[in-house]
């Protein structure tokens, strides 16, 4: 009996360890978005990212991602949890990045791939001179034609000033697929007060389809988005010049460039997923 005792004791205690805990199902996919960029700095050295967006966030230690140029691949191989989902980052050596251009990327939710892209090559800006003083008004801003681009992003930044009363520092940032702008008076009034104002403004070529709300994408897969190259001719980027009178007796110094985060925030925005 006391043996037939122990055994109903000792039972249910063996059948609960042998019992398996139920499987972690995994996480449901309910959207994702990318954002590839392949960026030319010149004499073949390029970088590479790819930040992924979804919902849930995907794993860091579970992506990856690479570009081909033609028959070579060159892989991401930085990899950074953010509070939005991954970033990818890589640089490569790449000599004569013109050929055709195309993104994979692997994640715990999916995997999706974009392109292909072309390089964009040289350009200049036109007009206005650098340094010159155009009237109180609007201004319109000219550059030359970049082969292989398909739209431009231009960085703007103004110092205004009123007879000498330094007022403040504007940026901005304009997606086009044109060669020129004009800038409205109105852009030049932020500060009510002002009537003189120096303007900077970089330039960039890209490859890939212009950023719009509702702009499709060409990211194809579990994962929508853009894929984009991204060419900046050193040293015919940089536009400077003046607008309206009187023009101070100190020169502002060049405004110190936004963040690479609130550059894309403003790319994000401008493709209404922010």
């Amino acid at each position: 009996m006391k043996k037939l005792a122990l055994i109903l004791v000792l039972a249910p205690l063996l059948l609960g360890c042998s019992r398996k805990s139920p499987a972690t199902p995994p996480p449901v996919f309910r959207s994702g978005f990318i954002i590839g960029e392949v960026y030319y700095t010149g004499w073949g050295q390029c970088s590479q990212t790819a930040e992924i967006y979804s919902d849930p966030v995907s794993v860091a230690s579970q992506c990856s991602a690479y570009i081909r140029w033609g028959y070579r691949t060159y892989p991401l191989t930085e990899t950074e949890q953010q509070p939005t989902g991954v970033r990818l980052s890589g640089s490569s050596q790449i000599p004569n990045p013109t050929t055709d251009c195309s993104l994979f990327v692997v994640t715990n939710l999916g995997s999706s791939r974009g392109g292909g892209v072309n390089m964009p090559g040289s350009y200049s800006f036109i007009s206005p001179v650098p340094y010159d003083t155009l009237p109180w008004g609007d201004a319109g801003v000219f550059w030359t034609r970049s082969a292989y681009a398909t739209w431009y992003e231009i960085e703007l930044y103004y110092t205004a000033d009123s007879a000498g009363r330094y007022l403040g520092t504007v940026d901005s940032v304009f997606f086009l697929s044109d060669t020129s702008m004009v800038l409205p008076q109105a852009f030049f009034k932020k500060y009510p007060a002002t009537t003189w104002a120096a303007v900077t403004g970089y330039l960039y070529a890209h490859g890939g389809n212009l950023p719009s709300p509702g702009a499709r994408g060409n990211m194809i897969g579990d994962f929508g988005g853009f894929f984009y190259s991204t060419y900046v001719h050193p040293g015919y980027n940089t536009l400077r010049f003046y607008i309206g009178t009187p023009r101070p007796a100190a020169e502002p110094p060049f405004p110190t460039r936004m963040t690479e985060e609130r550059r894309r925030k403003m790319l994000l925005r401008a493709l209404g997923v922010s």
